[in-house]
């Protein structure tokens, strides 16, 4: 059975959701990863004498190795989902953009509902304008995010 393939646009809320959650599990990874590479090759040398004996071998710097490759590769799946919208906040963020600029307004709306993780219609309370408003900026922010992605 083949997992069926979320949209552009659903990857992209997905990732908006998600954000503030990816960059904390980043941290953690790339702790490990650091505790994991600076761990001496020595100490993972040892083999477990009662597997060895069941005429099997257990190797830990196999497994050490496998281990460190897995967090890689997590590594870079939560990259690939957190930097652009880095570098999508940072955008909003900029020097150059004015303070009751439409980009302020999108910052404040991706603030809210996305990292937030507030209603629409909450959203709309707290910036005191209609629904409609944050929907249209919802959708603004989406369609940014899939090309900060590129997808």
């Amino acid at each position: 059975m083949s997992k069926k393939r979320a949209g552009p646009v659903r990857l992209a809320e997905k990732c908006l959701y998600s954000y503030n959650e990816n960059l904390a599990r980043l941290d953690v990874l790339r702790q490990d990863l650091k505790v994991l590479r600076a761990t001496s090759s020595v100490q993972a040398q040892r083999y477990d004498a009662v597997s060895r004996s069941r005429g099997s071998h257990s190797d830990p710097v196999m497994a050490r190795m496998l281990h460190i490759e897995e967090l890689e590769r997590v590594i870079v799946w939560l990259e690939r989902r957190t930097l652009p919208i880095q570098r999508l906040v940072a955008d909003l963020e900029g020097p150059d953009v004015l303070q009751n600029s439409p980009k302020s307004d999108l910052l404040r709306v991706l603030r809210l509902l996305y990292f937030g993780k507030n209603l629409p219609s909450q959203v709309a309370q707290e910036m005191r304008v209609s629904r409609h408003f944050v929907y249209d900026r919802r959708n603004e922010l989406r369609k940014m995010a899939v090309s900060y992605l590129g997808i």
